[in-house]
């Protein structure tokens, strides 16, 4: 496994969630009173059984959702107290995967990759070119006119991860990132992961996976019944 860059390290805590309790309208809580510190430049996986919380926790770090109670700071700021402004900043920050993989199915494969990059206010020609570089290394160069909707599940995850990616993120956020695709394409990904990893992008990753934290271990973080058991 590639060594860690000791200059990564960092005192800068990157999220943090304080005493947070998460539920849906009208259920039971997903999340009861989790507390966790992700200091800048970490690697860690996020683990527990299905129905652990381990998805939602995720949506709280990229405010897809907001704690029911409790507060969640992401790069210094409680999310709560944000503006819709200051929200699309931190926004920019993160790179995610999630596994209904948030494919333009109107935009080609190039341009959904490159559609990070010209948010950012990149040059047309320098995003694509950024992308289809990223599409190389998944793979997926011989289909980079294609529209999403025509490829398989493993596809659009290795496109969906490329167009996370291609903002080299200071935060980067997987569920299950390689769940649908073969054991040699996910030791390509996550060596592109660690690679980011050493440039500074933290990365907190829920995986099923024991064999894939065999072959690539970092720290983890455990979910059960919605409490966090190890850290």
């Amino acid at each position: 496994m590639p060594a860690r860059n000791p200059a990564v390290a960092s005192s800068n805590i990157v999220a943090q969630l304080k005493a947070v309790t998460f539920s849906y309208r009208n259920t039971p809580n997903v999340l009861e009173n989790v507390s966790l510190t992700i200091p800048g430049g970490e690697f860690r996986y996020l683990v527990g059984p299905s129905g652990a919380g381990k998805s939602s926790l995720l949506r709280l770090l990229f405010m897809d959702t907001y704690p029911t109670d409790g507060s969640v700071l992401l790069f210094g700021s409680d999310v709560q107290k944000t503006n819709a402004k200051e929200r699309a900043t931190i926004r920019q920050k993160i790179g995610i995967v999630f596994q209904d993989f948030r494919l333009l199915n109107n935009l080609s494969l190039a341009d959904n990759v490159a559609l990070p990059r010209l948010i950012s206010g990149e040059n047309l020609q320098v995003a694509r070119e950024e992308a289809l570089e990223l599409i190389r290394w998944v793979g997926l160069d011989h289909r980079i006119n294609s529209a999403p909707q025509t490829l398989s599940g493993g596809e659009r995850q290795r496109i969906a991860i490329a167009r996370a990616v291609i903002n080299r993120p200071k935060l980067l956020i997987g569920d299950e990132p390689t769940g649908s695709v073969d054991d040699a394409m996910g030791d390509r990904l996550l060596t592109l992961f660690e690679y980011l990893n050493r440039i500074g992008t933290t990365i907190i990753l829920a995986t099923h996976s024991k064999s894939l934290i065999d072959r690539f271990p970092h720290p983890v973080i455990t979910l059960e019944d919605g409490r966090l058991i190890e850290d």
